[in-house]
């Protein structure tokens, strides 16, 4: 059964209180556009859960989407904090997120917010929510969005060389299983890190979400493009040869037959058909 709620995926650097484009306008309905949309216009007090797990700075970025959200004209925002999965626990999140309408998880550091909310109470209650309540979001930015994938890219292999550099892999939080996701892309030359690790899991779909751009996931599979970022689609389950198991430091890593889609606001893409709309796109 397709789940009934969405997924926004964010590419991170979205534009927030602190981060605003100088170029933008200061009209406050063309600001914001991603986080803008995390609840619909009429129901602007349904309650946000935001988790900072993730991040080394909790209080820092509590502050920042605390004046974000503000901004935008959310009323009910608040914020759960755990450094140890045994503080989750005890503090039993699963009320909060329970009434929540949008759960949203920050930046930081991916593996530690696998580690903190992976199969614990609160993140159960989360997928039973994902699956059964229209009315609800899961949302995640830059760790935050990675996480959700059943595996996920921990680190390494940031290096905007074709030298294969160590990436490693481990399983996210699972909420979205069609696809290995990466954040900040463009902007910090992840192509060949997601291209070499969609190559020893060609099963999966790489999303590569640039700043202040996000897909948004409905039934499970379709997903639309939002933002003024590009998003890049890698699909390597066409790829006839390749040295992908072979690579080291030394030598560069090749693939022949591995298709790339260049998506922007409006595209669309279905996640198991693999084949993008461009019907929307400004």
């Amino acid at each position: 059964m397709e789940p009934k709620g969405k997924i926004f995926l964010i590419g991170g650097a979205e534009e927030r209180a602190g981060n605003m484009q100088p170029e933008r306008s200061k009209e406050c309905s063309s600001r914001y556009e991603i986080l803008g949309q995390l609840l619909p216009s009429k129901k602007m007090n349904g309650r946000i859960e935001v988790i900072t797990c993730a991040s080394g700075v909790p209080k820092d970025i509590a502050r920042t989407y605390e004046r974000t959200f503000g901004e935008i004209g959310y009323a009910n925002v608040g914020f759960l904090h755990a450094d140890r999965r045994s503080e989750v626990s005890a503090q039993d999140w699963s009320q909060r997120i329970g009434d929540a309408e949008v759960v949203f998880l920050t930046g930081g550091d991916q593996a530690k917010l696998a580690a903190i909310l992976g199969g614990s109470r609160p993140w159960g209650t989360i997928e039973e929510k994902y699956r059964e309540d229209k009315g609800f979001t899961v949302a995640g930015t830059s760790a935050g969005a990675m996480v959700l994938s059943s595996t996920m890219i921990m680190g390494g292999g940031s290096s905007d060389s074709h030298i294969e550099t160590p990436i490693r892999l481990g399983p996210g939080l699972g909420i979205v299983d069609h696809c290995v996701v990466d954040t900040h892309f463009v902007e910090r030359g992840r192509f060949v890190r997601l291209a070499r690790s969609l190559l020893l899991n060609p099963r999966y779909l790489g999303l590569g979400l640039g700043e202040d751009s996000a897909v948004v996931i409905q039934g499970g599979i379709k997903a639309t493009c939002i933002g003024n970022g590009m998003v890049v689609v890698i699909d390597c389950s066409g790829v006839t040869q390749t040295n992908s198991e072979e690579i080291d430091a030394v030598n560069s890593i090749y693939a022949r037959d591995l298709q790339v889609h260049l998506l922007i606001k409006g595209c669309s893409i279905d996640l198991t058909e693999r084949g993008p709309n461009f019907s929307n796109g400004r």
